[in-house]
Parts: C-alpha cells; sequence; structure tokens
C-alpha cells in the first residue's frame, strides 16, 4: 500500500479550523478514490492522510489542491501545498500529531483537532483497520512518552507555561479569579488554558468593549479606575491598555488584605515594564514580566530536546512495527481479537486508550460476547 501526507499552510492569519461537513466529505471520497482517508483542518493550515493500493495512481500536491478546491470553497486562494510527505516520514507525522507532539499556529497541540476529524471520518466510513491501527498507536504513544518520560511536565507554549506557573503558586487554580487589565493576543489561550484547569471567572477591564473569549466578563472600566476594582483577583494579566496607567501598589495592598494575604499572581504582557514596578515586593504577590516567562519557556524547550532522541527512537521503532502489520495477514487482528467493523475498531481504540492507566472499567454484554477475551 501507498501511504501519504499533504501539508498545507494558510494564507490567511485568521483562519481556524473548520471540519468538512458529511456532504464535503463525500463529495471529497468520490474526488479522491483512496481507500481510506483523514482530513484535518486547524488554525494555520490543514492535513490530508492518505492511503491507497500500491498499484494505485499517485496524485501530486497540485493535484490534490485542485481537488481539495473543488470541495472547499476559496481553498486555493487560502491555502498552499507545503510540504509532500511518503510512507514512513507520513506515518511518524500522523503518529506525532495524534501523541500531541504537533502544534498549530496559534500554539494548540494537533491531538485534539486529529481527533475530533478521526471521529468525523469514522462515523462517516471513510477510515479503516489502517488508520486506527495508526491511531490507536498514536494514543498509545501518547501515554508512554506521559508515564515514561518527562517531555509534558515541560510545558513550552505560553498559555501552558502560565498554566503550570499558576499551578505551582497556587497548588490548583480550580475556582480563582482571573482579572485582564487590557488584552494582549496570548490571553485569548490563556483563557482555554485556565478554564480547561477549573478557572471559572475571567474579567475584562477596558475602556471600550472588545471582541474577545466568551467565556470573559468585561466590566468596561475606563484605566483611571481599574485598581478599585481588583480585590477578588487571584491572577491578574496586564496587556495593550488603552491610555497611561500603572498598578498602584495601595490597590492591591486593599486586595492582599480583603483577601487575608492569599496569593497573588501578577504577569505584564505590557511594553511598560514600569507598570507593576510599585508592587513587586509585596508579601505574597509573584509577578512575572512576560520576557520572563519566555525564558521558561526556552528553558523547557532546551530540555524537552534533551530527551526527544529516544522519543524519536519509539516513533520509529512503531513505524516498523506497523509497515511488518501492513504486510501481514494481521490487519484484523488486536491483541488476539478480530474484528475489521467499525464498531470493534472502536472498542480497539477505547482499549489502546485505557489500557496503561489505573481507570477501573467496568466490561457489559451478554454471555458469549468476549468480555473475558
Amino acid at each position: 500500500m501507498k501511504i501519504s501526507l499533504y501539508n498545507f499552510v494558510s494564507f490567511d492569519a485568521g483562519h481556524t479550523n473548520e471540519h468538512l461537513s458529511p456532504e464535503q466529505m463525500q463529495k471529497l471520497d468520490a474526488q479522491l478514490a483512496f481507500n481510506e482517508w483523514l482530513f484535518f483542518d486547524y488554525s494555520g493550515g490543514c492535513e490530508l492522510f492518505a492511503i491507497t493500493e500500491e498499484s494505485g495512481k499517485h496524485l501530486p500536491a497540485a493535484e490534490i489542491e485542485s481537488r481539495l478546491a473543488e470541495v472547499i470553497p476559496h481553498f486555493t486562494t487560502n491555502f498552499r501545498a507545503q510540504e509532500e510527505l511518503q510512507m514512513q516520514p507520513a506515518i511518524i507525522r500522523l503518529l506525532k500529531s495524534v501523541a500531541g507532539l504537533q502544534v498549530d499556529s496559534s500554539g494548540r497541540v494537533l491531538l485534539e483537532a486529529v481527533r475530533e476529524a478521526f471521529e468525523k471520518t469514522t462515523e462517516e466510513g471513510y477510515s479503516g483497520p489502517v488508520l486506527h491501527y495508526l491511531f490507536q498507536k498514536g494514543i498509545w504513544l501518547h501515554e508512554k512518552i506521559r508515564m515514561e518520560s518527562s517531555w509534558y511536565k515541560f510545558a513550552v507554549q505560553p498559555a501552558a507555561v502560565v498554566r503550570e506557573l499558576a499551578g505551582k503558586i497556587f497548588g490548583t487554580v480550580k475556582n480563582k479569579y482571573v482579572h485582564f487589565i487590557g488584552w494582549h493576543e496570548d490571553f485569548e489561550l490563556i483563557v482555554d488554558e485556565l478554564a480547561a484547569a477549573g478557572v471559572q471567572d475571567f474579567t475584562l477591564h477596558c475602556a471600550k468593549p472588545q471582541l474577545v473569549n466568551r467565556k470573559i466578563r468585561q466590566s468596561n472600566t475606563p484605566p483611571s479606575k481599574i485598581n478599585g476594582k481588583l480585590e477578588t483577583a487571584d491572577l491578574i494579566f496586564i496587556g495593550d491598555v488603552d491610555a497611561e496607567f500603572q498598578l498602584q501598589k495601595n490597590a492591591i495592598a486593599r486586595r492582599m488584605a480583603a483577601r487575608n494575604n492569599a496569593r497573588l499572581l501578577l504577569c505584564n504582557y505590557s511594553s511598560d515594564v514600569k507598570i507593576i514596578e510599585h508592587v513587586k515586593k509585596l508579601y505574597n504577590v509573584f509577578s512575572y514580566e512576560k520576557s520572563e516567562l519566555l525564558h521558561l519557556i526556552k528553558h523547557n524547550n532546551n530540555s524537552r530536546q534533551a530527551i526527544l532522541p529516544e522519543i524519536n527512537q519509539w516513533f520509529e521503532h512503531e513505524t516498523q512495527e506497523f509497515l511488518r502489520w501492513l504486510e501481514s495477514d494481521k490487519r484484523y487482528n488486536f491483541a488476539g481479537m478480530i474484528g475489521a467493523s467499525k464498531e470493534m475498531q472502536r472498542i480497539f481504540e477505547l482499549i489502546s486508550r485505557v489500557a496503561r492507566t489505573t481507570i477501573t472499567i467496568l466490561i457489559d454484554g451478554e454471555s458469549g460476547t468476549g468480555k473475558e477475551l
């Protein structure tokens, strides 16, 4: 079989992932005539992973681009082909996307985008045993990396670094109160990251309403009055303010008194380093400039690079195992169980996802349906 991965980059800086509709998927399947395929769209680009018979005609990236344009409006004006990978490089890239090692242009890992696309592709019947095998292995590698390496202990995306830092300061960010003074482009991902960790209350202080994350409540407070509205804050992020602003020492002192000196995290993303200079030395106030957060990212990146060679060996080994499996008669065999149907493939995927955890599993079903196996 032939295995290819086509990668396209977006011209549109504001491009975000939009999943194909069932009608578009049906039309694309007719256009491509692949055995199996997976298309996933994300911020900054999209990828098409394709599996064809050895005797099938190879389609270059330009031809794939043309056929995608017939299904997706404005594809040729918004995207251009970036690279085309064949066999082992294509397999490793897909495995890394499923395992959470690839990120999009905004810094989000591709794992969720690939997972959502895979589920939709499976529902519509365009994925088969080959894609299921690779998806299962990708999930398995994700768990192996998480449990047998320190890769995920080193956050390298700005929002993840903030979440990790807040976790070390507070123990947990669940039910903490976050205040934004002005706005910065990094705050969008910070909101999503902290919300996923349990934060439910976000307030943005700005003189004019802004189109920002819907999880945020806006106070439309001018800079001159912000200092009187911070008593509930656990985390304060300062972005680009509309006028000259400085965080007042007495405002933070009032907050500390109101919260019995509970810890407070300040992150200054503005270009003015003087904004928080008066409050840096207050007891239980943890303050960081954006440059300091970038230094953490650099340190964590270096730590990840040190363990990357070992992790790459895991991907290369699993790729070779996959290629041997592909040439054998075990294509529908999973750990002694045989199943080619979509339902069994989903069960195999679920087993891959939970097998390396300590979760308690209840297996239900009638006698003779294979529960013991």
